[in-house]
């Protein structure tokens, strides 16, 4: 499915703190890909993609309800 751009200034803003939070997720991925099994932070870096992947999921579901709400 393709989306039409949007002006919607509030519809941009969700949309850019949530590539942001994606960039965030990727570094947490990299971070835990790059670490030995059994590394001493492996425990915190999975917290830390965990709670970064709720925050994703959370903003991703925003912009699809601003979206929605655009449409009416």
């Amino acid at each position: 499915m393709t989306l039409p751009p949007t002006q919607d200034a509030e519809i941009i803003a969700a949309l850019d703190t949530t590539r942001k939070s994606w960039g965030e997720f990727r570094t947490f991925v990299d971070s835990l890909q790059s670490m030995p099994l059994g590394d001493a932070g492996l425990p915190e870096a999975i917290q830390g993609l965990e709670a970064q992947s709720a925050l994703l999921a959370q903003q991703a579901d925003r912009v699809v309800q601003l979206y929605e709400a655009s449409a009416i």
